[in-house]
């Protein structure tokens, strides 16, 4: 017996095969720019912008001179409002630039704590340490206005040469970073306004030198954050 022969497939019931499918065009990569400023581009504007403001609000201060009962202040008095801010100013505008961790900055919730704190901290204290001795000086309303718009004016170059400096520069955080760089101005103007301003009453002091530090904080979240942020 001879054995079946084996039946073929049918190839016509084959499908043929797809046809090759269109290339997908690539987007090519954006390149990246070399405008961008360098760190030593960084640093340098940063240190004009110290530069510029420590000369701005010296200059201000040697015209508007000295308070007149200055001899009758406690030294302790002097150092808590006028060194002590100074140096809380300094660590305000260090904790806002500090690159931190893959820089990105600080922790949020150090920042936000010495944005919200140390303004209002200085006001309050403020109220309560003053006057600074018996029978100084106390202001009225329009005074105090007027010693409120003064700082405010004091404090507004330092935060435009920060908004020149820090550019484009904060990549998270520049809300509360930025209102730091304004409470950091703040404080440092309320330094020297307690040295020119003879008016030294507890709601002068709360209010208008105080209140002035507040309000730099806020310019420096609403406004400031616009420029500083990537």
């Amino acid at each position: 017996m001879t054995e079946p022969e084996p039946e073929l497939p049918d190839f016509e019931s084959i499908p043929d095969p797809p046809a090759p499918a269109a290339p997908v065009s690539l987007r090519p990569k954006p390149e990246l720019s070399s405008r961008g400023p360098t760190r030593k581009d960084l640093t340098r504007g940063r240190r004009i912008a110290l530069l510029v403001s420590a000369g701005w609000i010296s200059a201000q201060l040697a015209v508007a001179g000295l308070r007149g009962d200055m001899a009758r202040v406690p030294l302790g008095y002097t150092v808590g409002f006028a060194v002590v801010p100074v140096v809380a100013g300094l660590v305000c505008l260090a904790a806002a630039t500090t690159p931190g961790r893959l820089g990105l900055g600080a922790r949020v919730s150090l920042l936000a704590t010495l944005a919200l704190a140390l303004p209002a901290t200085f006001a309050v204290v403020s109220y309560v340490f003053s006057p600074p001795y018996p029978g100084a000086p106390q202001g009225e309303f329009k005074y105090g206005v007027l010693c409120f718009n003064v700082a405010i004016a004091w404090t507004l170059l330092p935060l435009v040469a920060a908004g020149f400096a820090l550019r484009g520069t904060f990549v998270t955080r520049a809300t509360v970073r930025s209102a730091l760089v304004g409470a950091g101005a703040g404080l440092v103007v309320s330094a020297t306004s307690m040295l020119r301003c003879p008016l030294s009453d507890s709601w002068h002091m709360a209010l208008s030198h105080g209140g002035a530090v507040i309000a730099a904080a806020l310019f420096g979240a609403s406004v400031l954050a616009r420029v500083t942020r990537v």
